[in-house]
């Protein structure tokens, strides 16, 4: 969350008696219990009624949840990209290469067959530290400097996917990933509460960069979009793509009900784990691909989007 937000910048077409009313807000309801304004703003709290901002879980509470869903012995599966595939890997169709399963020949033949691959930091996430590569053509000794570098820093390599046509629309430079949020809820049932499009930005080949990754809230019965993310330096809504000005807005994604059944069935492989965001993708191909499983997920900007707290369920799936 950035930090400087002014009524005025977040509110640049407000009269300056509209923007006293949301000042009298903040002072009655965010700054009484300690909270910045840029928080307050970034909710919609001026926005809401008492209860509804009561029911906003904010970013310093999510620890806490964490831990509550979240078992410790299934993290290790979700923190590190190597255990990821051992546990995942039917759910992967893609070409991935593990060092320490696969074996430099391995990865030298793969990377010979690949005009472009990823290279992913085994324990990091949120586009942390990848790279792509695009060797121009092959060179063995390149390659077998490269494959001792991901051993010794601890990468994995990925095969390059492109989007489906329906997301390259609107940007085809990084493979656009769903977030779905899933709950292995109290009484064996796994719901998906929440879901996400994201959607890179500028020259970036990650969708999920913290600077350019654009947000879209998801209707996770139907896989249209239903809200959008407001970008913080012109404080207007991202019912545009700003690169292609393809319509976020009202986006229906491809795939829904294969999308959404993939995330179900993955949600009950770690028992241990019952709150998870899940990314995938749909591929130029058309495969329904699984790219990765978060236990901190964001929901954060879900709630902002939608002005749909997630206390009350979380609260309700604790006791």
């Amino acid at each position: 969350m950035k930090n400087g937000m002014t009524i005025k910048k977040w509110y640049p077409q407000y009269t300056l008696l509209q923007r006293l009313r949301v000042s009298r807000s903040y002072k009655k309801y965010g700054k009484r219990d300690g909270m910045p304004l840029d928080v307050f703003l970034y909710y919609g709290m001026d926005r809401m009624t008492e209860a509804e901002r009561k029911n906003i879980i904010r970013d310093e509470e999510l620890p806490f949840f964490d831990r509550q869903f979240n078992a410790p012995e299934g993290l290790s599966v979700f923190n590190d990209k190597r255990e990821f595939y051992r546990v995942f890997h039917a759910y992967m169709n893609r070409r991935i290469i593990v060092p320490s399963l696969h074996g430099k020949e391995e990865f030298l033949s793969f990377a010979k067959e690949s005009p472009r691959f990823l290279l992913k930091p085994a324990c990091l996430y949120g586009g942390l530290g990848m790279e792509c590569i695009e060797p121009r053509g092959y060179n063995e000794e390149l390659m077998e400097q490269l494959f001792e570098r991901m051993v010794r820093e601890e990468f994995i390599a990925e095969e390059w996917l492109s989007p489906a046509a329906e997301y390259a629309k609107i940007y085809d430079k990084a493979l656009c990933t769903v977030r779905i949020n899933t709950m292995l809820e109290k009484n064996g049932e796994v719901r998906i509460f929440a879901a996400a499009n994201q959607f890179g930005s500028g020259e970036s080949f990650v969708d999920n960069d913290e600077e350019t990754g654009i947000w879209a809230a998801v209707n996770p019965e139907s896989g249209l979009v239903f809200a959008v993310e407001k970008d913080w330096e012109s404080a207007k809504l991202y019912e545009k793509h700003p690169d292609t000005q393809s319509a976020i807005l009202g986006f229906q994604n491809p795939k829904w009900e294969e999308i959404t059944a993939l995330a179900k069935e993955a949600a009950r492989v770690i028992p241990a784990c019952r709150w998870i965001g899940w990314d995938i993708a749909v591929t130029k191909a058309g495969r329904v691909e699984l790219i990765e499983g978060n236990v901190t997920p964001e929901i954060g900007i879900w709630q902002a989007m939608t002005g749909q707290g997630l206390r009350d369920y979380f609260e309700e799936q604790l006791r």
